[in-house]
């Protein structure tokens, strides 16, 4: 170390202690002071604030409770250094890079700001929120110092309580669910009080997320509880329409769960009371065994009648639930691969097409519409080739797996924002694999698509990469920095190709043009993204169901 010291008071309320390339500073903020650090990065400065808290830690009595703001502190908290990440089983199941540390001591943000920060700046805030199938995920594997420095704006990223610590669900009062989405709406509490200090705007917020952090962006956009917390949202690759981003199984899970760990099941009061008095980690390892022999998917949000007043297709129906997703500007997309999540570490030598037509198609096809004969039949006759090889079949089940999980509650989402004078809509469809290999690890050779989450690799570029073993070429370098780009506009003014140029023009969805970009080898405005599978699923699915009703 060993290098000079110089200490400067900036006109933000911000002391700011200069070294060679690292130096500290001080934000004041409602709760107390905040030291941060600067960093130099590609010749520019950005500062980054860590690890701040802010709402109480969700421990004891507070375990399955709604999030309470942070309180004050004495003195000058140091943020220079992430937060744990949320109670979790390690290794991610999805390949994904896993947090250093977890605790049930999580609520922190960050909030990575460009250049120098100034309370006067009053730049647009982007609000990340992780994936992870609502089970896993934290911040520490996400650094924004790279985009916020190519977009202009300021990124806050948020923890949120996961599996059973944020999902639990006993039906009634006692946990009605979604503890972790209502840990999102307090983190964009704070944002909205605390940003300005920072220099941000909190009248241009737009709330971002990767998969369960996709579909977690969506369920705020219907959630009365978030009304003027955001004005855009940007859904990569999940949306609240689908199968696996609401479950109904809580309460037997909770109950499950409880006979394990020896607590009372009969009165649910007694049931939680008890599994708040359980040690983080059993009641960690008690939440999985509950699952054995289930089929479905657990510990995410559910219908609570408070911030999820009823089932999604009847909120997406409802006009005044209506009226405020119709008042935000919505960015969403998928990749053409996303369904390569389901062929992780399995079936490297192709799919046998018999055991497509008769196990796979029927089983992940109830899990969207239940054990509807016709539709399985109306799917199997779309998907599945009896003269394919293999690898073709593989293939064909990626789309399904694509489709089923994304394409189809994607596009019934679009279609419900879709107004009339109401906010923009913009669809995305990426296909460029990261050079190097998919961000999740376990895709079969014969894969060879944009897989499920390699949109990170872009997102974050190079500087810190998602991934830390990925390298990038030059011309991964500019597409990252070219989507990046779009985001930052979004942001900024609700339509992605301004204010900064673009290398295509981005054109609004609409129901008679259904304008895309495609990125891919090069970035390319399109129409009518596979078609298809878009009509199959939109028209064809809907009749046959009218029918069956």
């Amino acid at each position: 170390m060993g290098s000079w010291v110089v200490i400067v008071i900036c006109a933000s309320l911000a002391v700011v202690v200069l070294k060679d390339v690292e130096c500290q500073n001080i934000v004041y903020i409602d709760n107390g002071a905040l030291q941060g650090a600067t960093e130099t990065v590609q010749g520019r400065r950005v500062d980054v604030f860590l690890g701040i808290p802010f709402a109480k830690p969700p421990v004891g009595d507070l375990r399955f409770r709604l999030p309470e703001p942070a309180e004050n502190w004495e003195g000058v908290k140091d943020a220079t250094a992430f937060g744990p990440a949320c109670m979790q089983n390690l290794p991610n199941p999805f390949g994904f890079p896993d947090p250093e540390t977890i605790s049930e001591d999580c609520l922190t943000l960050n909030v990575f700001v460009p250049g120098s920060t100034n309370s006067s700046n009053n730049k647009a805030v982007m609000v990340w929120i992780y994936g992870g199938g609502y089970i896993t995920g934290g911040t520490s594997t996400y650094s924004f110092k790279e985009f916020v420095l190519n977009g202009d704006v300021i990124v806050v990223s948020m923890n949120y309580r996961l599996n059973v610590f944020g999902f639990l669900s006993t039906g009634d009062d006692s946990v009605p669910g979604n503890i972790g989405l209502w840990d999102q709406i307090e983190a964009l509490n704070w944002i909205k009080k605390n940003i300005q200090y920072f220099g941000g705007d909190p009248g241009r917020v737009t709330i971002f997320g990767e998969s369960a952090g996709g579909s977690s962006a969506t369920q705020l956009a219907l959630a009365n509880a978030s009304s003027g917390l955001f004005q855009r949202l940007i859904s990569q690759s999940g949306t609240t329409s689908a199968f696996w981003a609401v479950s109904e199984n809580g309460p037997q899970l909770a109950v499950r769960m409880g006979s394990i760990v020896g607590c009372p099941t009969a009165n649910t009061t007694a049931l939680v009371d008890c599994l708040r008095t359980i040690e983080a980690e059993a009641l960690l390892n008690a939440s999985v065994k509950a699952t054995i022999g289930l089929t479905g998917y657990f510990y995410i949000p559910s219908v609570d009648g408070i911030m999820l007043t009823k089932p999604i297709s009847e909120m997406l129906s409802d006009p005044v639930v209506l009226e405020r997703l119709h008042s935000l500007d919505f960015v969403t997309g998928i990749l053409n691969g996303d369904g390569g999540i389901l062929v992780l570490n399995k079936f490297s030598d192709g799919i046998d097409p018999l055991l497509f037509r008769d196990t796979l198609i029927p089983f992940w096809t109830k899990l969207e519409v239940g054990n509807n004969t016709d539709i399985i039949n109306a799917i199997t006759e779309f998907y599945y080739d009896k003269t394919a090889t293999k690898l073709e079949t593989a293939r064909d089940f990626v789309d399904l797996g694509t489709d089923l999980l994304f394409t189809h509650p994607m596009f019934k989402f679009i279609e419900s924002h879709l107004s009339e004078g109401g906010g923009s809509t913009y669809l995305y469809y990426f296909m460029r694999k990261p050079l190097y290999g998919n961000v999740m690890l376990g895709s079969p050779s014969w894969f060879q698509r944009a897989s499920h989450g390699d949109d990170l690799h872009f997102m974050i570029g190079s500087h810190e990469p998602f991934v830390s073993r990925a390298t990038f070429t030059e011309d991964e370098k500019y597409l990252s920095g070219m989507m990046i780009r779009y985001w930052a506009n979004f942001a900024k003014t609700g339509n992605p190709n301004m204010p900064e140029p673009v290398p295509a023009i981005w054109e609004e969805y609409t129901v008679n043009k259904e304008h895309y970009l495609e990125f891919g080898d090069v970035i390319v405005g399109k129409r009518r993204v596979i078609p298809k599978r878009v009509k199959f699923w939109m028209k064809t699915v809907p009749r046959i169901l009218a029918r069956s009703n």
